[in-house]
Formats: structure tokens, C-alpha cells, sequence
């Protein structure tokens, strides 16, 4: 169905799937605009999220009620999330904020959602995403932003597996006519004083090797972090064959550190390698892609980047 807009205010979007509802179609339609920035902080300075745990859960309920977001960023003390329009938006983070409260046991934590902030067209929507993808490096969390997990970054640069936001879905928004779009847009968000002025290096995939020289630890969180919001036998079927690239053989000792049995091992050595192998072989090859603190507060992440 067209959106009907008002005179000489273009709608602008990927497509009309995103807004939802007639009330959310006809406010869409009066603003002309199709994407907006959430902004959600706590009360009182606290820090609610500065337990990696508590960002995962906040992340998966995010992803369910906000799945046509093009950005969004975790930090320990406020969220950024840049989706297509939604009327009722600030209400359902409302929703996210007060759950999270009441699993935390701190209910009223929260300041009440604020209004979305409208994006008015291409320009300042690239400038919002590259402003929320930097966010963890301008709080001086980390020095890459591919470094940070709980950020739509690294899915949009096709180092994770089931992202978000895919890279392909990230192009078709910002328009972008490129054939190395993972590249570029990487180089067009990190070049920045609070990363590198020129921009981080893109990461490359490991290689394979004869001899198991690189740790079965190495190789579970390389899996891990390319895989985070999949299911763990997919993991674990994904660390395997990482291991085997990596020199590994179907030991006990590979067999213990994926919690199977050898017959296992031996069974997935027969299937043939799954696609999704790609992901979690770019993240062995590159730390900044595993990594994962311990806590989501600057002073101890700012110490281990």
C-alpha cells in the first residue's frame, strides 16, 4: 500500500512493511518521515546494564519488538536505537525498561522514554547510525567499534552470524553504491579521532593450518562471538570445524572442551561444513571481534581494550 505523504514532503524508506498500523501509516504520512532515534537512560546515574548478562537479555528484547531497527548500541548507563518509524515507540521501550526494572529489582529506575527524535532524510540517518555505531569509542569504552558486542556494528560488517542488522539490509538503506560495502562502511564509521582518524583496519579471516598451534579457548570464543544469538549445538558444530581448520583432531580433548562425546565429533566430521563456517573463522582472525568484558562499566573495559 502507497504512504500518502503531504505536499512536497517526500517519504523516504526502504518500504511501507515497516509502519505498521493505519494510526502509525498516517502519522508517517504527516511527518514524511520513516526513520528515528530512541534514546532510553536511567535515573539517579545509575549503571543498570553494566552486567553483561543484563545487556544480553535487554538485547534479545530489543531485536523482538524493534525488528526493523537499522542501528542500535548497549551501553552501561543508556541505549541508542535508531528504527523506522513506529507511532506507539517510546510506550514500548517503556515496556522493555519496566521489565528489565522488575527482573532487576530496582522498579522506577528508569526516566520515562522520551519522544523518538524524527531523522528527516539520507544524510542525517548516515550520520546517526556512524554517531551510534561510535558511541562506546567516544565514551572511551573501547578503541574500535568492532569491538563492542552489544552494537548492530559488527553484524552490518558481516562478521556474525543471524546479525540484527545484515549488511546487505544496512546498503539498502543508506544507499550506498559500493561492491565492498562491509569495507567501506566500516572505514566510513571508524575513521574518527576516538578510533583511528584514517580509520581500523578490516578484519581478515584465519587461515587454515597443519599443526594446532591456536588454543581450543581461542577457538570456542572466536565460535561464540560470531554465533551470540544462535542456538549452542550450532556453536559448538561451528567451533568444531574451526578446530579441525585449525589443526585440530578429534580428540578427548577437543571433545571435552565442546562437552560432546568423540562418536560426535566423528559424526559432525562427516557432515558437510556449513556455511555459516565464514563468521566465526573472520572473528578467529581477528580479537577485536571476541571480545567480551566482563563488565559493561568504562573503567574496567577501558583497561582490558
Amino acid at each position: 500500500m502507497a504512504l500518502l505523504s503531504p505536499p512536497n514532503v517526500p517519504i523516504w524508506g526502504h518500504s511501507a512493511r515497516a509502519v505498521r498500523s493505519n494510526t502509525t501509516r498516517r502519522a508517517a504520512g504527516r511527518c514524511g518521515l520513516m526513520f528515528m532515534h530512541l534514546v532510553a537512560t536511567p535515573r539517579f546515574g545509575l549503571a543498570p546494564f553494566h552486567h553483561p548478562a543484563h545487556a544480553d537479555w535487554l538485547w534479545l528484547r530489543l531485536r523482538e519488538t524493534f525488528p526493523d531497527a537499522l542501528a542500535a548500541c548497549i551501553l552501561w548507563n543508556h541505549i541508542h536505537l535508531v528504527s523506522t518509524y513506529v507511532a506507539d515507540s517510546a510506550s514500548l521501550m517503556g515496556k522493555i525498561l519496566g521489565g528489565f526494572a522488575r527482573r532487576v529489582g530496582r522498579p522506577g529506575m528508569f526516566h520515562a522514554a522520551p519522544p523518538p527524535r524524527p531523522i528527516p532524510d539520507r544524510k542525517h540517518l548516515q550520520r546517526t547510525v556512524r554517531y551510534v555505531h561510535l558511541n562506546p569509542c567516544r565514551e572511551g569504552i573501547v578503541r574500535d567499534p568492532m569491538s563492542w558486542p552489544w552494537s548492530t556494528h559488527r553484524g552490518a560488517i558481516g562478521a556474525e552470524f543471524d546479525p540484527w542488522v545484515a549488511p546487505g539490509r544496512m546498503q539498502r538503506e543508506l544507499q550506498w553504491r559500493t561492491r565492498d560495502f562491509p569495507r567501506e562502511f566500516h572505514r566510513h564509521v571508524s575513521s574518527d579521532p576516538s578510533a583511528k582518524v584514517d580509520g581500523t583496519p578490516f578484519p581478515a579471516p584465519a587461515q587454515p593450518r597443519i599443526n594446532a598451534i591456536v588454543p581450543l579457548d581461542m577457538i570456542l570464543a572466536a565460535a561464540n562471538s560470531a554465533t551470540p544469538w544462535a542456538s549452542r549445538a550450532l556453536s559448538r558444530k561451528l567451533a568444531h570445524q574451526l578446530a579441525k581448520e585449525q589443526g585440530w583432531a578429534d580428540s578427548p580433548q577437543l571433545a571435552r572442551a565442546l562437552g560432546v562425546s568423540r562418536r560426535t565429533l566423528r559424526r559432525w566430521s562427516e557432515q558437510p561444513k556449513l556455511p555459516a563456517i565464514v563468521y566465526p573463522r573472520l572473528c578467529l582472525g581477528d580479537p577485536r571481534l571476541f571480545s567480551r568484558p566482563a563488565q559493561l562499566t568504562p573503567t574496567v573495559v577501558r583497561a582490558a581494550s
